[in-house]
């Protein structure tokens, strides 16, 4: 069996974080969100100014750790985040003085974001920093009576909070708890076109950026009437379950770990409730080792955080002097309606479904081992390297899909009586596992590509391949009868063949 390892890089035979990686790596955003407390709460005491921008610099920091990767391109980041931190400022004022207008504001910016998406690598980093500054404004609203002047301020604790996630992972590189900073293998696949040329499809980003405006916008109007006092709670639950959008049943899927999440960590900050009085520090010492720990298992399932941060919650609560167990349950209301109108917007707008996208991703996966073994027959070393990376980087986008699908087998084939679509991703895993193996072998002896049974191995895969693929594109195809392989030149091709037949079993 083969997944991704802390560090985001496809691995065979993994656990939960192997090495401790990415618990190395909690212990670095830990670090930058500390400082970034202190940084914070030192200006704020200084300043006079209230207490929301420290929140405000916590969740920037803790969201920036994330997202940004290891401190490329920051400067063009940090410009970028400090003009929108200033427009988010302002749009949160808006928010409160003019209910309407600012809702309106909020909502397209964050579509924007989403729709941002389609334009690349650049595109998807530009889209991730208009949206966490929105964000982080919703989770910690200004207070009425703000004046422009708190935009400002909150554009400088963003610069902040970047500037400490960048240091903190500049060390943790430097103390060797990061991995090394590397260009990332991303494989971009071509967008699909009709014979005319043209574009055949809606592109997946102004589909969620739809679903995400319609999302909005009704969490909005829902969240206002409902939850006067809460409604950021539904808002945000209907941005989070829905920004990720791999297909509607992944938003389900998403959906059922936040309520879950949240209803167990309203579990556990019940028996926080009265373990601190209000003004208490220790409170917020056990506020950092929860979110710590939640951050740490937030890789194995996104529950882990969804309750992390309902406790963090009450104990912020508490420490404010506030009944956090009165609240608790309002918050658990309010993330049920907000998951709900994410489920119908996903469902009913431009709708993409789970196995559609497990298509497409399964589909440009096999392209790029096409493009791998094309550079194994013609004997090109740095072709079989750089293959073998992209190869690695559509296997993970494929892998993603892996828990929305294996939830639905649990629900409709409790006992597997039949194959089901997340074998593709199976047997995704042993072809990345035997690829791997080849190119390692291929690098230390190049001179195995000109093996004497090589050329009909690959020859032989080819074939399967083709007709796999014609299989994931409708076809009504007969497997092809290999031809015996020797197995000193190419050991893998069994088990590559039978990876083949189990991808293209799964979507019968």
């Amino acid at each position: 069996m083969g997944g991704i390892d802390g560090r985001g890089t496809w691995r065979d035979g993994l656990g939960f974080d192997p090495g401790l990686v990415q618990l190395r790596a909690t212990a670095v955003t830990l670090f930058g969100v500390l400082a970034s407390f202190g940084t914070a709460w030192l200006i704020e005491s200084l300043a006079g100014l209230h207490t929301d921008v420290v929140v405000l610099a916590v969740v920037l920091s803790l969201t920036l750790s994330r997202r940004v990767g290891h401190g490329r391109a920051w400067y063009v980041s940090v410009p970028l985040l400090i003009v929108v931190a200033v427009a988010a400022g302002l749009v949160g004022t808006l928010m409160l003085e003019h209910v309407a207008l600012g809702d309106t504001l909020f909502t397209l910016a964050l579509a924007a974001g989403i729709w941002l998406r389609r334009f690349g690598p650049w595109g998807r980093r530009a889209g991730t920093l208009v949206a966490l500054p929105f964000i982080a404004i919703l989770v910690t609203p200004a207070p009425p009576g703000i004046s422009t002047e708190h935009s400002l301020w909150t554009a400088a604790f963003s610069a902040i909070a970047l500037g400490w996630v960048l240091i903190s992972q500049y060390l943790g590189r430097r103390l060797g708890l990061l991995a090394p900073e590397t260009p990332a293998a991303v494989y971009e696949p071509p967008a699909r076109r009709s014979p005319t040329g043209r574009i055949a499809r809606i592109p997946a980003s102004s589909k969620m950026a739809a679903q995400m405006g319609v999302g909005l916008g009704l969490a909005f109007l829902l969240g206002h009437q409902v939850f006067p006092q809460h409604w950021p709670w539904v808002v945000l639950t209907a941005y989070i379950v829905a920004s990720g959008n791999r297909g509607r049943g992944d938003v389900v899927y998403k959906s059922g770990l936040r309520l879950v999440g949240a209803a167990v960590g309203t579990v556990l900050a019940t028996l926080l409730a009265n373990s601190f009085t209000p003004g208490n520090r220790w409170a917020i010492v056990a506020l950092f080792v929860v979110v710590g720990i939640a951050a740490w298992l937030r890789t194995w399932s996104y529950a882990f955080w969804a309750a992390g941060v309902t406790s963090a919650l009450a104990l912020l609560y508490g420490y404010s002097g506030q009944t956090g167990t009165s609240l608790l349950g309002t918050r658990l209301e309010a993330i049920g309606c907000g998951a709900a109108l994410a489920i119908a917007a996903a469902w009913f707008v431009l709708p993409i479904k789970t196995s559609q996208v497990l298509r497409r991703r399964v589909a440009d996966a096999l392209a790029v081992f096409s493009d791998l073994l094309t550079a194994i027959r013609r004997r090109d070393t740095p072709a079989i390297d750089d293959q073998q990376q992209r190869l690695d980087a559509a296997l993970i986008q494929a892998e993603q899909l892996r828990p929305a699908l294996h939830a639905h087998r649990l629900a409709t084939q409790p006992f597997r009586a039949a194959a089901h679509q997340v074998d593709a991703i199976t047997g995704l895993r042993t072809l990345g596992r035997s690829s791997r193996a080849i190119t390692t072998r291929i690098t230390e002896r190049p001179e195995l590509t000109a093996a004497p049974g090589m050329a009909g191995e690959l020859a032989a895969l080819h074939a399967a391949l083709t007709a796999t693929r014609r299989r994931l594109g409708h076809a009504e195809v007969d497997e092809p009868s290999p031809p015996p392989l020797a197995a000193a030149d190419l050991p893998e091709a069994a088990e590559l063949h039978a990876a083949l037949r189990s991808i293209a079993a799964a979507f019968n």
